[in-house]
């Protein structure tokens, strides 16, 4: 969700970005070119970088809401599946570097879900992948579910889907990222550390009984000084480029979608529950999650009166033949396992990506 990807991502693109401002120098057969898909007036950035003869390309959904794909490059989980395949980039309306200004009635889960199907053809009719595999991440999850279900004949377009840390239950999954937080609160004063910011925070949320857009960062702060964003601090952060006009819309975008998306009208930190949904999915599935994960937690939380268990509720209830069902837990990570676990990371997901395409 909004904090984890974007505040934490945006310290980190901020910390290297003269790391990022020089062009990469390609290897021979391998291509980074930049693209706009105009959707409904606003035109969407795509960028398209790997392995040039590659057919088969993999559509990363970033997370947010209003978040970049832009700082997926910056993960070795994500970076080193270029080596072999397309990797396409590409940011959602009113976020990360996408140009235009659309209004509050377009920033809607629905329309966010046109606009994925229009880069979906564009990978298929423009870039000319035979086979292309959807992945989401935090958000981009609960996104990527929606156009999934919403419409089943959006999987006859893809070979597979991988869901990562996937927000597809969010006031579910907040509820027990609350809770997560009370536990460590909880823990951290039986332990006398840090006694009078931990009783802060437990007042905190006794006047905040449910996550909302309005209260996000404050959570995501408590959230953060317990690891439950990023587990592993020993992160090597790779080397990218952007254009010095888009890292500027970058960091002048992040907070508009994530206040004002909605779901069937209604905010999606309130409303978007997928759960009965997902027994549509039936292409093959890749579910991958950090298992120190306090922003989405894997598995129920002690003390969660809701129950819910974000990575054991997807498999249990999504509809692909069980045998086509792919589930990878990193130890060491949280939210962000492309970053915390890259090279492992990678490796699972190109044996994925080489199994069905």
């Amino acid at each position: 969700m909004k904090s984890i990807f974007k505040i934490a991502t945006i310290v980190i693109l901020s910390a290297h970005i003269l790391a990022c401002s020089k062009k990469e120098q390609l290897a021979p057969g391998m291509m980074d070119k930049y693209y706009h898909v105009k959707v409904d007036g606003i035109e969407l950035p795509v960028r398209v970088a790997g392995k040039e003869s590659s057919d088969v390309a993999l559509i990363m959904t970033h997370g947010g809401p209003g978040g970049s794909s832009q700082v997926f490059r910056l993960s070795a989980g994500i970076k080193n599946m270029e080596k072999d395949f397309k990797v396409i980039y590409w940011d959602q309306r009113g976020s990360g570097i996408t140009q235009g200004n659309p209004p509050k009635s377009q920033i809607t889960t629905e329309q966010f879900s046109k606009d994925l199907d229009a880069i979906v053809e564009f990978t298929k009719q423009i870039v000319g992948a035979k086979s292309i595999f959807l992945l989401g991440h935090s958000w981009g999850g609960g996104l990527t579910a929606y156009y999934l279900t919403e419409n089943v004949a959006h999987q006859d377009k893809l070979k597979g889907y991988i869901i990562v840390c996937g927000a597809y239950n969010v006031p579910g999954g907040l509820t027990a990222s609350r809770q997560w937080v009370l536990n460590g609160a909880a823990a951290s004063i039986a332990l006398n550390k840090d006694v009078s910011y931990w009783q802060k925070a437990i007042e905190f949320y006794k006047s905040n009984t449910q996550i909302t857009a309005d209260n996000f960062v404050d959570h995501a702060t408590y959230l953060g000084k317990l690891n439950g964003g990023r587990f592993n601090k020993n992160v090597k952060v790779e080397k990218g480029y952007l254009p010095a006009f888009e890292i500027n819309a970058f960091l002048n975008n992040p907070f508009f979608v994530g206040h004002n998306i909605t779901y069937k009208g209604e905010s999606v930190y309130t409303s978007l529950n997928l759960t009965s949904e997902i027994h549509k999915i039936k292409i093959p599935t890749f579910v991958m999650w950090g298992k120190q994960d306090g922003l989405l937690p894997p598995h129920k939380i002690p003390n969660d009166v809701v129950g819910t268990a974000l990575a054991d509720d997807f498999i249990a209830n999504v509809g692909t033949p069980k045998e086509k069902v792919f589930y990878m837990e990193y130890l060491n990570s949280a939210h962000e396992p492309m970053a915390e676990e890259g090279e492992k990371f990678s490796k699972d997901l190109k044996v994925f990506l080489d199994k069905f395409k």
